[in-house]
């Protein structure tokens, strides 16, 4: 196992699954969320829960299923945070997702520091699609070292967990699905059709990020009755064998080790010969930069396992690498326009849909949607936050 220096893993994998019946309610109130009408459509905005204050049965229980499977050496911290972040996230199974740090926008943007949630958790709500990304890489640190890293699997109801400042992303898969291996047979769970991959999302904050919205009682998530029927397939599904989520025992593991004294590629625990690991090109996608990232990872490749544990050398691509800055170590990234499109995505007008479940408050996009040109300095890591709220988890354990 990859660990830090005090033992515990870069990403902690849950043993205990979301039960069936939140499941498919979730999976069903997210059928048709294309739709304006549907308030599942809105989820994929982020909104505030208060914490012991969080609207519905189903969101509540969620959340108290998510307390309760949270590491023992978090959790004191995480029940005293002031809410949850929450959002979802639905995209097909070859979709991959850019690496970057959750953090306060507003804040960001308003103070030019950044700040980061707790904790982040990722919640699956079904087999499909590839492994989330963790690299043990905060904002401050320079690139070209030598870090841990995480890839967990998909699983309908497992939970991964890991520190709120760390570098994530989600890695597409390519070609058909791979099958499980040999003599790991399916297990009793709830297997929901999609072949769409779906999660939840919940940030742990100490305090409420800046203009982020509650959840309206208009889009709150309800249970449906445990034995509704199926969920209907909303993209053609392709042969799929189930994945295995061994409910309560021990997490699958995979660890990759160097081969050769002078640091060579990848190979498996078992595994022989090396070349087994790919040199990939990720993006680094934040809302004031876009550069492209260099690594070496395992193949993304399902073989059964739930968790691939290794370490790897995360560069700038030559071409984006500039001088050195404080927020992700390159100065500068990407150019105005690139970073105006992307602020007109998150700076959309308001108005009020009177259809659907009720009057809702909606962003809506135009084609074009002029901004300022944003500030080309670096966003610096809040070092006096950082420290602050190390401390305030040491302090609960």
């Amino acid at each position: 196992m990859v660990t830090d220096a005090s033992g515990q893993p870069l990403a902690a994998v849950a043993s205990t699954a979301l039960p069936c019946q939140l499941l498919r309610a979730w999976l069903t109130e997210l059928q048709g969320s294309d739709s304006p009408d549907a308030r599942a459509h809105w989820w994929r905005e982020s909104h505030w829960l208060p914490r012991g204050e969080v609207p519905g049965a189903l969101l509540r229980a969620t959340v108290a299923h998510v307390d309760a499977a949270l590491p023992a050496a978090v959790a004191a911290a995480a029940g005293r945070c002031s809410g949850l972040e929450f959002w979802t996230q639905r995209r097909p199974t070859g979709s991959s997702m850019q690496l970057h740090w959750d953090c306060d926008e507003e804040h960001a943007q308003r103070h030019g520091e950044l700040r980061s949630p707790l904790l982040s958790v990722v919640l699956y709500l079904d087999d499909h699609g590839g492994p989330t990304l963790v690299l043990d890489q905060r904002p401050p640190e320079a690139l070209g070292r030598m870090v841990r890293a995480s890839l967990v699997w998909p699983h309908a109801g497992a939970m991964a967990v890991f520190e709120g400042s760390l570098l994530h992303g989600v890695c597409g898969l390519g070609g058909a699905p791979t099958a499980a291996p040999q003599g790991v047979a399916a297990s009793g769970r709830c297997h929901l059709r999609s072949s769409l991959r779906h999660t939840l999302l919940f940030n742990y904050w100490r305090e409420r990020p800046l203009e982020m919205p509650p959840l309206p009682e208009v889009l709150v998530p309800h249970i449906v009755p445990p034995c509704e029927a199926p969920i209907r397939e909303e993209v053609p599904r392709r042969a799929e064998p189930r994945r295995v989520f061994a409910d309560g025992g021990a997490v699958r593991r995979t660890l990759w080790t160097r081969c050769g004294a002078d640091g060579g590629a990848l190979v498996a625990d078992g595994g022989e010969g090396c070349g087994t690991s790919e040199r990939r090109e990720l993006v680094l996608g934040m809302f004031d930069r876009h550069v492209s990232l260099a690594m070496e990872l395992p193949p993304i490749e399902y073989r059964g396992q739930q968790l691939d544990e290794f370490e790897t050398v995360v560069s700038v691509r030559e071409s984006d690498a500039t001088e050195q800055g404080p927020h992700t170590a390159v100065s500068a990234i990407g150019t105005a326009s690139t970073r105006e499109r992307d602020l007109a995505v998150r700076s959309p007008h308001k108005r009020v849909l009177q259809s659907g479940p009720s009057a809702l408050e909606t962003s809506v996009s135009p084609a074009r949607t002029r901004v300022p040109p944003l500030n080309l300095e670096p966003v610096a890591w809040d070092e006096t936050f950082l420290s602050e709220q190390q401390a305030w988890v040491a302090s609960g354990l």
